[in-house]
């Protein structure tokens, strides 16, 4: 069960600027759209059951509930707007993402906050059927949804934009940069290695269990996701019995399961690269799975 940190009465109470009416109407949209979400679960948890886990799909709910209840402690910062917001969207956890770079900034915008869902959203209408459950179109009217391939994205709608919210790689972020109108702002959420540090001291029990999680949280696709484990030489041994032991129990099967922990890779750039990785690999250095399934 989530409380509202800060009850609309209350927020309304404090509010006497000509922006009263506007804060009302976010908070109420919120709300709105938490319930739509809540009424809509077992819907949502269907659509993305075909790209990530039930269990991402249940966090994903509950976060994004969370952040819908708590909008109104960030009301202050909603009295500023710009004419146009345009967001290439990440390639996961789309219901979350969306309600961080799509929901939340349509709130600061008096025109339009174009958004771009990611190729895989694209291809399989995952977004598509998201937004159809949720009733954006009538509810968020200043969303509008857009389906073009990057290039063209970038080529039509960065330009006009007085902020863009972008995730991807450096050549697409340099790409946008140069096409940027003066005075405008780029918020760019880059990839980075995100190691974990597992020192000398550490709870290695603990320290094995939540590196396991942190990997293989959303069958290991979260760009989030730790790239390498630094582990003390001292301890690196009981370190990786605790960490295997954590990997031997993890439920490997379809997303329709709602126990399994990793499923199908559903993007074909990503599954060749990992099929290039177990080629190219001394298999020495694989001390686990590695195996090619049917």
């Amino acid at each position: 069960m989530f409380v509202p940190v800060i009850n609309i009465a209350q927020v309304l109470s404090k509010m006497t600027n000509e922006n009263d009416i506007i804060d009302h109407e976010f908070i109420l949209k919120a709300r709105q759209l938490k319930s739509s979400i809540l009424k809509n679960a077992i819907l949502i948890h269907q659509i993305l059951s075909e790209i990530q886990p039930f269990k991402v799909t249940t966090y994903e709910i509950e976060r994004s509930v969370k952040t819908l209840d708590r909008v109104s402690t960030n009301f202050e910062y909603y009295s500023k707007k710009v004419n146009r917001i345009s967001v290439y969207m990440p390639s996961n956890l789309p219901l979350y993402s969306f309600i961080l770079f799509g929901i939340i900034p349509s709130f600061m915008v008096y025109e339009k906050l174009i958004v771009k869902p990611n190729q895989l959203m694209r291809d399989k209408n995952i977004f598509g059927r998201i937004c159809q459950a949720l009733n954006i179109e009538t509810e968020f009217q200043n969303i509008e949804i857009v389906y073009d391939e990057t290039q063209k994205f970038t080529d039509v709608y960065v330009p006009n934009s007085d902020i863009v919210i972008f995730t991807g790689y450096n050549k697409n972020r340099d790409k946008i940069l140069s096409l940027l109108k003066p005075g405008s702002l780029l918020i760019y959420n880059g990839s980075g290695h995100n190691p974990i540090v597992v020192g000398k001291n550490a709870n290695i029990e603990k320290a094995a269990k939540d590196a396991c999680y942190a990997r293989f949280f959303n069958s290991g696709q979260d760009c989030a996701g730790p790239d390498a484990i630094l582990v003390h030489k001292d301890i690196v041994d009981k370190f990786m019995n605790n960490y295997l032991s954590e990997v031997n129990m993890l439920k490997v099967g379809t997303y329709d399961n709602e126990n399994v922990d990793v499923g199908p890779i559903p993007r074909k750039t990503e599954l060749q690269k990992f099929l290039n990785l177990l080629h190219d690999t001394d298999t020495n250095k694989i001390i686990a799975g590695g195996v090619i399934g049917k």
